[in-house]
């Protein structure tokens, strides 16, 4: 009897071992299906970092709230993201740009991000804001996306805006993939994806510099080591972003004027600086300024603006002529206008 009981009570504990090795496989089954091997495989092809604000020497805003300067040694300048009057945001980031395969097929290449912060900087007190954990940002609402390039900051809609552009992961199908644009405003740190993009460029008032024949106005008015250094002109004067009325020149303090009433009056703490090697200024001038007043920031007071040998191209002029150019109002005259707009 005591055989019998035993052998009833085996066959059942074989039934269930059964049952709950079979549970064991189908639950095996479907985290198989539900959430297949990885099969991504990744090359880190190289560590990027970001530009640390430690290598600026002094900045400053001047009376007017807007125009702003920065200085900074080194071997070449940076760029910077700033808010003219303002703020300079900075990223700290720790980078990686890497190869995607799938099945040894190499698929593409991706900037990955261990750390990436955002930061505003004061730039009269020197002060640190922190804005935003980009990478915690980006994965919390944008799963399934990476961060594909990120800086730039503009004047949109009323914000100051940072831009982040990411790109969903479809590793399967088409590459590349669509870049979205992420818009954060650094105000008051909404976010949102916008399909219209921010227009960057909109006034041309220093065409006039880059337009003549050899850039013959700087060449006629700046001193010959500014203009060659590194063998290219080394003075640029653009746009903004589209910061409306503010333009950017990059140049060398090594050979800034030494007696500029109005460029030390706006910025008293940059003289300082003159005459030094490797150093590099960087200035931000509001209020619309002409081209004229822009190349005199350069130049030492009383000093005449000589047009010798000046001529507007036919390609740049609205009858398709070549013209000699005496003046800032002869190259008005001549000048097309919409020639910006068709490049």
């Amino acid at each position: 009897m005591q055989n019998v009981i035993w052998r009833v009570w085996g066959r059942q504990m074989k039934k269930k071992i059964i049952v709950v090795i079979v549970l064991l496989l189908c639950i095996g089954i479907f985290i198989y299906i539900r959430y297949p091997k990885e099969k991504y495989t990744y090359a880190i092809l190289k560590q990027n970092n970001g530009i640390n604000l430690d290598s600026i020497e002094w900045m400053g805003v001047a009376p007017d709230g807007v125009s702003t300067c920065l200085v900074e040694y080194g071997a070449t300048p940076s760029i910077y993201d700033v808010v003219p009057g303002k703020y300079i945001v900075h990223e700290d980031v720790e980078e990686y740009t890497r190869a995607v395969f799938y099945d040894e097929e190499c698929l593409g290449f991706e900037d990955y991000h261990e750390v990436f912060e955002l930061y505003l900087c004061d730039i009269k007190t020197k002060e640190r804001t922190h804005i935003y954990d980009i990478k915690e940002l980006v994965e919390q609402n944008y799963p399934g996306c990476y961060i594909s390039s990120y800086g730039g900051v503009y004047e949109w809609e009323g914000q100051n805006v940072y831009e982040v552009c990411i790109t969903e992961k479809e590793w399967e199908e088409d590459y590349p993939w669509e870049e979205l644009c992420l818009y954060i405003s650094i105000q008051d740190k909404s976010y949102a994806i916008y399909e219209k993009e921010i227009e960057k460029w909109s006034i041309h008032t220093t065409d006039i510099f880059y337009r003549l024949n050899e850039e013959r106005l700087l060449l006629n008015n700046l001193s010959f080591e500014m203009l060659e250094e590194m063998g290219h002109p080394y003075i640029y004067a653009l746009p903004y972003q589209n910061f409306e009325g503010v333009f950017c020149i990059d140049g060398l303090a090594e050979y800034l004027p030494e007696h500029n009433e109005v460029l030390y009056g706006m910025f008293p703490g940059l003289e300082q600086y003159r005459g030094e090697e490797n150093c590099y200024i960087c200035l931000y001038i509001g209020g619309n300024p002409t081209a004229e007043e822009l190349l005199r920031l350069f130049m030492e007071d009383g000093q005449e603006i000589s047009f010798e040998g000046a001529v507007l191209p036919g390609e740049y002029s609205i009858d398709g002529e070549d013209h000699e150019i005496h003046s800032f109002e002869e190259y008005e005259q001549w000048y097309d206008e919409g020639e910006s707009t068709k490049e």
